[in-house]
């Protein structure tokens, strides 16, 4: 979110990197994500990532930083 594209992230990795280790409930985040648009995954089951603009937006929103995206007119 530094000006770089997104880049699919491995969800093995992603879970040691936030120190989750309740799958289910990594695996219930991620469909949650995905259904709201947030995140594209990969795989079945799924092994990879991807944050979205519409995922990078409430990203930058809840992390507090004013210069979050404007949303995209047309899809919600």
């Amino acid at each position: 979110m530094d000006g770089r594209r997104s880049q699919w992230a491995s969800v093995a990795i992603l879970s040691q990197i936030i120190k989750v280790k309740d799958e289910e409930m990594l695996s219930s985040a991620i469909t949650l994500a995905a259904q709201k648009g947030w995140l594209l995954v990969g795989g079945q089951p799924v092994h990879s990532v991807l944050l979205t603009d519409k995922g990078e937006a409430v990203a930058v929103k809840k992390s507090g930083h004013s210069n979050a995206p404007a949303p995209k007119a047309g899809k919600r």
